[in-house]
């Protein structure tokens, strides 16, 4: 049913007069209770008894099985101050208020109010045939105090008590005069009737509310902040929130709300605990010991807070953050406390963990296809740096993740064990963009064994004190150091333990060198398989950190670490914090290499780094071509730049013709050539021009005198093919290309591998090969780096293929790019 928001959707129950009461069978707790007016009671249904003679029958009841021929066995729950029930018979003037099955229609009892204990109980009762009820969807503390005015009002047995609240809002009230709401379930913990529930602590079924619980002598005691989530989940009738107080993350204290769905429910912030100390004594450290009981059992919590009420000196009285705890001593930072070398016997403190709050989601629910996204919410989102006893409103929503579809239960299997997190105590090193050094904190190892200590002394040993390297994982891979003199990638031979021993090369002696070390094999893992992992990690409550010097990182309390912008993988977007360093960069190594486009990591300082564009494009060869793969002189292909330079301008102009002889000027445009940088045109370099209005003038060019470039953009060149230039004023738009095809400066592309290669080769027999191209990085040439790259492909063979050319085509920011060269049938070649 609904959350409730009316007193009038509450009751004490109907009021049922039963004649002839008796009290019988009785054994503790439990008895029968018989009248002639008894009738209809059901199994688990809860009513309450006033006026027996024995006021020890009087109190709270469940049964505990349907009243049959006006008698019912029972259990007494609470009332007269816990005392059981005793035998009574006979009794006249006592009431029944419950479930008055005889009325139309019938009214449950869904509140009691114990005034010899001072608990209001809400009872979870449902029956179809009743006006009312109560459901785990509860009832806010409004409709409940405003419930208990009237009852106050209209019920002369609770008048004689003191009133339970004082409201200071709706949503934050006071729980005074020793009132306080029931903690725990029914005494019996009976279990589910047909139509009747078992209850629940009713702390938890107060919704839109926060308060305080004072005792007669005006001692706070308890503290209930009211937690209300906006926004829904991707399945409101399962999927739970769990919150967590405190820092420490090692340890897992979170805790779940108790129903699922968005969240609307109190939690306990401030909780007194004057006794059960022993000796108590506080040392100069400000470590305060006790020999009786736990801190961390009463839910004292690093990072949490303790609130001195008593103390034999009155100046350590006050509020302190925790600093560390176990069992028996924790340590508060801040204003120093006596040092005491007796036991403090007026000592009485309380938890106080309203300075930390943090509101998460994490699900994967077993049944669906995808997962589901993360989110988290704390103070700090709110604008509050601490709570009290109101309601305080997070934002917390989750939705359908489609880059989640492996199951829970099948994570434990390849590729996902390559998978590794490790939050380093340090800096991890690592060039991302060409030429430079970005630090994280954290990273994500995919196949691979990354550390922050690595020691090299010049030899082929390489060590370091983490010592986690799996026996024979890494034999014949490569370490890569990342930094310092010994800066590079090494062959491997041994790795284990702590130490690497090297195939081939010795680098430069170092310590403290961040490092990774690569298998022969890479991983299989796609972007999505580490999120998929990488996820189900944040859901553990157990340790995910596999750095081994650095202490425990619990699943559930670590910050989320990756997210996908479209296709794009961002690794620490959120800035997650590292317990271990105050850097939080997160950097993904291992990943596979066609996915170099597709990450992005933040570094220490917030700022989004991205590898150079690794354009990647496939050549096709028809069968001709292949034809010829497997000849005795097999057939070659080239892949040249058209060009790596274009400048043009509408005011180039060609004059001063001797023979093949012409200068060629403009005095804007042809400027920004004259020079000694590598896009400058040089003595004896060739170049094309073309867009000239007297086709003649089209072609290749050798500069033979580049001296006027630099003052009046002039040029002196020799036209080496074709016909002799001729005079033409400027007017065009020529273009004037360095490094051309058809030249002796025409260069082949080189493609981004570890060091660089010209792209040429046989044809293969395949009849298909890749490549990949630095698209942000190259400049062969004076290339402009993160542009377009116009190419020409040449290929030819031998006995069946004839020569083949394409041009017109570039080399684009792309993945998926493909060419294909069609050479004809050759029918005249003899060897």
């Amino acid at each position: 049913m609904a959350r409730l928001t009316d007193p009038d959707q509450l009751g004490q129950g109907a009021v049922t007069a039963l004649l002839n009461f008796s009290v019988g069978s009785v054994s503790g707790a439990n008895c029968t209770i018989s009248a002639t007016t008894l009738t209809g009671i059901e199994q688990y249904e809860y009513f309450e008894i006033r006026g027996a003679a024995n006021a020890e029958n009087n109190g709270l009841y469940v049964a505990t099985a349907a009243s049959v021929a006006n008698s019912v066995t029972v259990t007494k729950v609470a009332g007269d101050g816990g005392a059981n029930p005793s035998t009574e018979s006979g009794s006249s003037g006592v009431s029944l208020l419950g479930n008055d099955e005889t009325g139309s229609p019938s009214q449950l009892k869904t509140v009691y109010f114990d005034w010899y204990n001072r608990e209001i109980w809400l009872l979870k009762q449902q029956d179809s045939g009743a006006t009312n009820g109560l459901s785990d969807d509860g009832v806010t503390l409004q409709a409940l105090y405003s419930f208990t005015k009237e009852e106050w009002k209209n019920d002369d047995e609770l008048i004689r008590h003191p009133f339970p609240f004082v409201a200071v809002t709706p949503e934050q009230m006071e729980l005074v005069e020793g009132w306080v709401f029931h903690v725990g379930t029914d005494a019996g913990g009976l279990g589910l009737g047909t139509d009747l529930v078992q209850n629940t602590e009713t702390a938890k079924l107060i919704r839109s509310g926060g308060w305080r619980e004072i005792d007669a002598a005006s001692i706070l005691q308890k503290e209930y902040a009211g937690v209300v989530t906006l926004g829904d989940f991707e399945n409101n009738a399962a999927d739970i929130a769990y919150y967590e107080q405190g820092n420490d993350p090692s340890t897992d204290d979170t805790e779940f709300f108790a129903f699922p769905g968005p969240v609307n429910e109190a939690i306990v912030t401030y909780d007194y605990m004057p006794s059960a100390l022993g000796t108590v004594t506080i040392a100069s450290n400000n470590a305060i010991s006790r020999t009786t009981g736990s801190w961390i059992t009463d839910g004292y919590k690093k990072g949490g807070q303790i609130t001195i009420v008593a103390s034999d000196t009155a100046g350590d009285l006050g509020t302190y953050v925790i600093s560390a705890i176990t069992a028996s001593t924790l340590t508060v930072v801040g204003t120093p406390l006596t040092d005491e070398g007796v036991g403090n016997t007026a000592f009485a403190s309380a938890v106080n963990n309203r300075n930390v709050l943090n509101v998460r989601i994490r699900v994967r629910d077993s049944g669906d296809t995808n997962g589901s996204t993360f989110d988290s919410s704390n103070l700090s989102a709110i604008g509050v740096t601490a709570v009290d006893n109101k309601v305080f409103r997070f934002p917390l929503s989750s939705a359908s993740d489609l880059d989640i579809s492996v199951l829970d239960a099948n994570i434990n299997q390849a590729p996902y064990t390559d998978i590794q997190i490790r939050f380093f105590d340090g800096t991890f090193s690592q060039e991302i963009e060409t030429g430079v050094t970005s630090n994280f904190s954290i990273v994500i190892d995919v196949g691979t064994y990354s550390g922050i200590d690595g020691v090299s002394n010049g030899t082929t040993s390489f060590t370091t004190a983490d010592a986690g390297i799996p026996g024979t994982t890494f034999d014949g891979g490569t370490l890569v150091i990342h930094e310092g003199a010994g800066k590079g990638e090494y062959a491997i031979s041994t790795a284990s333990g702590g130490t690497v021993t090297l195939a081939t090369g010795t680098p430069a002696a170092a310590t403290g060198a961040s490092f990774t070390l690569k298998p022969a094999t890479p991983s299989t893992a796609t972007l999505k398989n580490i999120y998929e992992k990488v996820q189900f990690e944040l859901r553990q409550n157990t340790d995910i950190n596999d750095h081994a010097t650095t202490a425990a990182v619990i699943g559930k309390k670590a910050d989320a670490l990756l997210r996908f912008l479209g296709t794009e993988l961002e690794a620490g977007q959120g800035i997650p914090t590292n317990p271990y360093d105050s850097g939080n960069g997160v950097a993904i190594l291992g990943f596979r290499s066609a996915d170099v486009n597709d990450v992005a990591f933040f570094d220490n300082t917030g700022v989004k780094k991205t590898f150079p564009f690794e354009a990647t494009f496939t050549i096709t060869f028809n069968p001709n071509l292949v034809a010829d793969s497997g000849s005795t002189d097999v057939g070659k292909f080239w892949v040249f730049f058209d060009r790596t330079v274009r400048t043009t301008g509408t005011d180039i102009g060609i004059g001063s013709i001797s023979g093949r002889s012409a200068t060629i000027t403009g005095a804007s445009s042809l400027t920004v050539l004259g020079g000694s940088s590598p896009e400058d045109l040089l003595d004896q370099e060739y170049f094309r021009l073309s867009g000239c209005s007297n086709e003649e003038n089209n072609g290749i060019y050798r500069a033979t005198d580049v001296s006027g470039l630099s003052g009046s953009g002039a040029v002196v060149a020799y036209k080496v093919s074709g016909a002799a230039p001729v005079a033409e004023s400027a007017g065009a738009s020529i273009s004037l290309d360095q490094n051309p095809i058809d030249s002796d400066d025409a260069l082949l592309v080189k493609d981004n591998s570890t060091v660089p290669a010209d792209i040429t080769g046989f044809i293969p027999a395949s009849g298909t090969q890749s490549f990949t191209f630095d698209y942000t990085n190259n400049v062969q040439g004076g290339r402009t780096p993160n542009t377009n790259a116009p190419i020409v492909i040449r290929a030819i063979g031998t006995d069946d293929a004839q020569f083949v050319e394409v041009s017109g085509i570039q080399i684009e920011a792309n993945t998926t790019q493909a060419f294909t060269l069609t050479a004809a049938k050759e029918r005249n070649y003899a060897t």
